[in-house]
């Protein structure tokens, strides 16, 4: 048998929009892909509050403008504060006013098609963190017998099994 090791971590994301609506989309589109906590704040002002309590997520979505607090306030505590934090803008401003309010942002989802774009956004942050398995070659395949694994226990990380040339099976390894 041939299995693939991959550390398995939880994926905390805090969402910050005005509009309940959008806010209702963000959460639908992030529940497919995150694997942790959601929280959400309508306000800058009320999400630096909440990362300033000690919530720590992986992934902060914000609107650009909003009242009591922008999402480049957001976007500025999150960089000084939190530099191992993704940021990912999700604003109906024109991609000019952005960059002059945030230059050099890596990751934007433009309104109002925000559902799909966003989904892909955190997946390229999925791999680039290492959350998540990239195509896998065969000699990215390490050879490791079930007795070896059931001695071991609980090892604290995913394994996929290759069952046949086009399946592969993974597993929660939860202890």
């Amino acid at each position: 048998m041939r299995i693939i090791l991959g550390m398995s971590r939880t994926l905390d994301v805090l969402v910050v929009e005005d509009d309940s609506d959008i806010l209702d989309i963000l959460i639908l589109a992030l529940e497919e892909d995150c694997d942790g906590e959601i929280r959400s704040a309508k306000s800058g002002k009320e999400a630096i509050a909440i990362l300033s309590s000690g919530f720590q997520p992986s992934i902060v979505v914000s609107d650009l403008r909003m009242p009591d607090g922008s999402g480049g306030e957001v976007y500025a505590y999150v960089k000084q504060n939190l530099p191992k934090t993704q940021f990912v803008l999700c604003s109906g401003s024109s991609l000019d006013e952005i960059a002059k309010v945030i230059p050099n942002l890596e990751f934007i989802v433009e309104k109002p098609r925000i559902y799909a774009p966003l989904r892909e956004v955190i997946k390229k942050i999925k791999v680039l963190q290492g959350r998540t398995a990239a195509p896998v070659s065969r000699e990215q395949y390490i050879a490791v017998r079930v007795e070896t694994l059931l001695r071991l226990g609980f090892i604290g990380c995913d394994l996929y099994m290759k069952l046949s040339e086009l399946a592969m099976q993974s597993g929660d390894n939860d202890g």
